[in-house]
C-alpha cells in the first residue's frame, strides 16, 4: 500500500514522498515537469516483491514546499540527494521521467556511488527544443491561481492512450493544479537552460551505472534521435521502445514499464 509522508531536507525544503514495498531493492522515482509523486503511482502499484520504492514530489510540486528559488536541474538533484541522506539510503535504482530523467542523469554524473542502476523514461540530452520554448511562451503571462484548464490541456496533450492501472488523468491534473505560476515559469527556464553534455557528450560519458532508456514511439516532446544519442553517449546503455505509447509511457502502461525496469535490474 502506498503511504504519503514529508521530510525536512538539508536544502531547506520540506519534501513530500510516497513509499511502497518493504524489500531490499531500493528505488527512487523522480517525476517530470508539472507532476508529483503521483506520476509514478501506477508503477508503485506494480512494484515487484523484494522492492522498496520512494516517489518524491520535487520542490514546488505536490505537497512539497514551494520556495521562490532552487528551480534548476542541479538544485533538484541536490534535493533528491538530500532526501536519500535523510532516509538513510546509500544506493538506489534511480528512475526519472521527462524532467525527472534529467535530474536522474545529474545525480548519476555527480554522485555515481548513489546510483546502482539508472532508468531514463522519455528522456533527452537537451530540452532546448521548440516544444518547450512554445510552452514557455504559453505560460509567460499566466498568474496565480493557475487555470485548471491549462493543467488539463497540458497533461492530456502528453498522452495518446488511456491511463493505465493506478493512474487517472483527473489525478494527474489535481496534482498539477497545486503548482503556482512561478514554479511553472522557473522550471521551463531550467529545462531550456540545462546542458548536461556541453554538446560533446563528455558528462554523459562519465555515467557508469547500468542504464536503461525507455521511450514511446508517439512521444511528441523528445524524438527518437534523442534516445539514440543517449544510448550512444552513456556507456553500455540499453534502449527499450514501446510501439504504441506517447511521452508518458509510465502513465499509459505502468505495469509494462515496471516490468521492463525490474527485468533490466534483475
Amino acid at each position: 500500500m502506498t503511504k504519503l509522508a514529508t521530510v525536512a531536507l538539508p536544502t531547506d525544503v520540506t519534501m513530500e514522498y510516497a513509499t511502497a514495498g518493504d524489500g531490499a531493492r531500493v528505488a527512487i522515482f523522480i517525476h517530470g515537469y508539472g507532476d508529483s509523486w503521483y506520476s509514478h503511482n501506477g508503477m508503485l502499484e506494480a512494484l515487484p516483491s523484494g522492492w522498496r520504492a520512494y516517489a518524491v514530489s520535487l520542490r514546488g510540486h505536490g505537497g512539497s514546499s514551494k520556495p521562490r528559488q532552487g528551480y534548476t536541474v542541479q538544485g533538484h538533484a541536490d534535493d533528491v540527494i538530500g532526501f536519500m541522506a535523510a532516509m538513510g539510503l546509500t544506493k538506489a535504482v534511480v528512475i526519472g521521467h521527462s524532467m525527472g530523467s534529467l535530474i536522474a542523469q545529474e545525480i548519476a554524473i555527480q554522485r555515481p556511488e548513489l546510483v546502482s542502476h539508472l532508468v531514463l523514461i522519455a528522456s533527452a540530452t537537451s530540452s532546448d527544443n521548440e516544444v518547450i520554448k512554445g510552452l514557455k511562451a504559453e505560460i509567460a503571462d499566466l498568474t496565480d491561481p493557475m487555470p485548471r484548464q491549462f493543467s488539463q490541456d497540458f497533461q492530456a496533450g502528453t498522452c495518446v492512450n488511456p491511463m493505465g492501472p493506478g493512474m487517472t488523468l483527473e489525478g494527474v491534473v489535481d496534482e498539477s493544479a497545486k503548482i503556482p505560476a512561478h514554479v511553472w515559469k522557473l522550471e521551463a527556464d531550467a529545462l531550456i537552460g540545462y546542458r548536461p553534455i556541453n554538446h560533446d557528450g563528455a558528462d554523459l560519458g562519465k555515467i557508469r551505472s547500468p542504464t536503461l532508456v525507455i521511450w514511446g514511439v508517439h512521444d511528441g516532446i523528445f524524438p527518437r534521435s534523442e534516445q539514440d544519442r543517449l544510448a550512444r553517449l552513456i556507456p553500455g546503455a540499453r534502449l527499450s521502445v514501446h510501439e504504441t505509447s506517447g511521452h508518458a509511457v509510465n502513465w499509459e502502461f505502468p505495469e509494462w514499464t515496471m516490468r521492463e525496469v525490474a527485468t533490466f535490474v534483475g
